[in-house]
């Protein structure tokens, strides 16, 4: 009796009251909590799978519900090279990842340490940072030092001390790196350059704010430094002269982020310039439009090559200008007319090519030619040059002409004698802008002193509007001519808003001369995020009435930092500031 007892107490023990574990029944279930034959999970199944690698592809097979889900993790090959997730995998250099080595352009982030140890200036450099994940950041902390330089060659320790070693410390990053894209300066000034400046009397030799010290990193250019300026001495012969393009080119492009001491509170400055920039990356202008303002005026041919940009349309351009719109005219129009038997693709230059009257019949021919009145209110039509030459100046009293209108006048008239073989064809140039005398305007307006008034109030009216992406202004910036009375102070108390302004006249960043420069009450006060100007006087070369070389938004190109195109890489003193990655939405 006690024998049978004890073999039920074991049957019972080994089997338990509801059989769940048995090893003997075939049938799993899903759901209990317990992992048996079959399963792959049973309450602890994987919802999403992250094995922290961003070089495998993670993939979650199966479900919880049949209790077969599983993480599979797959390493990834060249088939699969998307930049900035933090993977490179074997091939994919080859393809363009920004993940791979060398293959994310570097900036050279020079920041005096006023304000990189500025807690809240901090915050916002590294969200910067944060927010252009396409470009790896090297920095270079400065803390200005006056004590003399005893080198060139001098390259300081991690806290550079002024900028001889600043642009050896931009030297050895351009060296070191695979790709070192630009240098971007955030500081309360600019390296500063003697220049021997010959082309105007009034303008002496004195230091001007220059990135190129930091963007030139092939050959040396200076022969010593002044410390208690922060300025740097030329070599002899180094600059030639102060036009573009005949002395060193930059390596690298060049920013600045300067503020306005002026106006006090440097650091609240930047500090809006970051928000604003950082608000930009979630929500991006809405105002698409251009304005252009040009005092000197502007060529016809100027809306289709706005057009042809691919970022700005005519169509939504505000032109201010001389006969440009109500309140700007009367403005008498001049204009260059040339016979040339030369074919359809010629421009002429100056009188070369113009058809030569040949005899006296054809001398008699021309002179009837020049004393004819072709249009209403025309002020002149006189020969130019050679005395038996088509070529002449027009001018309309009080208006401008559109071009091929003057064209089809002439073409209608053709001189019979000396086009007799059918091939003369008729060249129109805009010459620009006159008074009732004759005096060409030049971008002064002093001759019209309503139409100037009504350009500073159309002017400060559109900027005040919200609705500009981009200003360009082509005018005299002489201080006792200057922009039109669209002084500093103007900038600093409008609601002004555009996101890029290019001031084309002299000394808008001359921001050694002045604490209130241009240029930068445009950038820190006029909501901005890219400003371009001149540290000096400048002469911009106009040939027909235009100045493509030196309107540089028509050099933009959809989806690049603008800072390519407005950058001037040929050694002038031409700054950009602001930030150098900003793209055009």
């Amino acid at each position: 009796m006690r024998l049978h007892v004890f073999m039920l107490t074991l049957i019972l023990l080994a089997g338990g009251c509801d059989g769940k574990n048995r090893k003997t029944d075939p049938t799993p279930v899903c759901g209990d909590g317990v992992v048996q034959a079959g399963e792959r999970c049973d309450g602890d199944c994987p919802a999403t799978c992250d094995d922290g690698d961003p070089c495998t592809a993670d993939t979650l097979e199966g479900t919880a519900e049949t209790c077969d889900a599983t993480c599979v993790f797959t390493p990834r090959g060249a088939d699969d090279c998307a930049s900035l997730d933090g993977c490179c995998p074997e091939g994919c250099a080859a393809r363009g990842d920004l993940d791979c080595p060398g293959l994310r352009p570097g900036v050279a982030l020079v920041v005096d340490t006023r304000y990189g140890n500025d807690p809240a200036i901090r915050a916002r450099l590294d969200r910067y940072m944060a927010d252009h994940p396409t470009h790896e950041f090297h920095e270079l902390p400065v803390d200005f030092d006056p004590a003399p330089v005893t080198s060139l060659e001098d390259r300081g320790g991690e806290v550079k001390r002024n900028w001889v070693e600043v642009r050896n410390g931009v030297r050895d990053l351009a060296a070191r790196l695979p790709l070192l894209a630009g240098v971007w300066v955030i500081a309360d000034s600019l390296p500063l350059i003697w220049r021997d400046e010959t082309m105007f009397a009034v303008s002496p030799s004195q230091f001007k704010a220059s990135i190129y010290p930091l963007v030139a990193v092939a050959g040396d250019h200076y022969a010593s430094f002044d410390a208690s300026v922060g300025g740097f001495i030329e070599l002899e012969g180094v600059t030639t002269g102060m036009g573009r393009g005949d002395s060193y080119e930059a390596d690298l492009w060049g920013a600045a982020l300067v503020p306005v001491a002026g106006w006090g509170d440097e650091a609240g400055q930047l500090a809006d310039f970051f928000d604003r920039n950082h608000e930009l990356v979630e929500n991006p202008p809405a105002a698409r439009t251009l304005l252009y303002a040009d005092t000197f005026g502007f060529t016809s041919k100027l809306a289709g090559r706005i057009d042809a940009t691919g970022v700005f349309s005519s169509r939504d351009a505000i032109f201010l200008g001389p006969n440009s719109r109500p309140g700007l005219e009367g403005f008498s129009g001049a204009y260059y007319v040339m016979v040339h038997q030369q074919g359809e693709d010629f421009e002429p230059a100056g009188s070369w090519g113009c058809l030569m009257a040949q005899g006296t019949d054809q001398i008699d021919e021309l002179e009837a030619w020049v004393t004819t009145t072709w249009f209403e209110d025309q002020l002149e039509f006189r020969k130019i040059g050679d005395d038996r030459c088509y070529y002449f100046s027009l001018g309309i009293r009080g208006r401008s002409l559109d071009p091929q209108a003057i064209r089809d006048t002439f073409e209608a008239a053709l001189p019979a004698l000396a086009c007799a073989g059918g091939d003369c064809l008729v060249h129109v140039a805009e010459a620009g802008f006159t008074d009732e005398n004759l005096v060409p305007v030049d971008g002064h307006w002093g001759a019209f002193p309503d139409q100037r008034t009504a350009f500073h109030e159309l002017y400060t009216g559109a900027l005040e509007s919200g609705e500009i992406l981009y200003t360009y202004i082509s005018t005299h910036g002489a201080p006792e001519l200057h922009y039109f009375d669209v002084t500093p102070q103007v900038v600093h108390d409008h609601a002004f808003s555009s996101l890029v302004y290019e001031l084309q006249a002299c000394s808008t960043a001359d921001l050694a001369a002045s604490q209130l420069y241009l240029a930068g009450t445009y950038l820190f006060f006029g909501e901005a995020q890219a400003v371009t100007g001149y540290a000096q006087i400048s002469v911009i070369q106009w040939s027909n009435h235009e100045n493509t070389e030196f309107t540089r938004f028509l050099g933009i190109t959809p989806g690049t930092p603008v800072v390519e195109a407005l950058f001037d890489r040929d050694y002038s003193m031409h700054l950009y500031l602001g930030d150098p990655l900003l793209v055009l939405p």
